[in-house]
């Protein structure tokens, strides 16, 4: 279970191909499609369950059979900065993720390392450790906030530009 901070907020994405690339596409030639309950309409669903939080709930792994922390990518028990650097080098493809590391820094389980679960943990990041962060480690443009301008710098660094 995720343990999330009061005022967090849950993002969605959802992405539609109705194009004739998608083998799935049950028309063909592809057709204009809309927004409805039927079977042949788009619809973007997601459910999720909550509960009061109660002392241990972040180590309850929900998912398969391997047991690890979601966003701990590093394996090192803790979610931080350092994660954040770890996932940005797999995505630059600077170094290969082991199948736990990859199942740890896929933050949205949808199969694919990318932007969208970089900014979720650094969202995540953020909300859990404010205050408690060293500034010299993630607030990189030293503007005493820790953001996505401060991930800009970090790639940039990595990248060497």
């Amino acid at each position: 279970m995720v343990p999330l901070p009061a005022g967090s907020m849950i993002y969605m994405n959802a992405v539609y191909d109705n194009t004739s690339d998608n083998p799935d596409n049950p028309n063909n030639p592809p057709q204009w499609t809309f927004w409805g309950d039927g079977t042949e309409d788009e619809m973007f669903f997601i459910a999720f369950r909550f509960l009061s939080y109660q002392e241990g709930d972040e180590n309850i792994y929900l998912g398969g059979s391997t047991n690890y922390l979601l966003g701990d990518i590093n394996q090192d028990d803790a979610i931080d900065v350092l994660d954040i650097v770890t996932m940005v080098q797999f995505i630059l493809e600077f170094s290969n993720p082991t199948e736990v590391q990859f199942e740890s820094a896929d933050i949205n389980q949808d199969g694919v390392l990318n932007i969208i679960d970089v900014l979720t943990l650094v969202d995540f990041v953020q909300a859990n450790n404010a205050g408690s962060l060293n500034p010299y480690l993630a607030d990189v443009n030293a503007d005493e906030t820790i953001n996505f301008l401060d991930m800009i710098s970090i790639v940039r660094e990595i990248m060497g530009f």
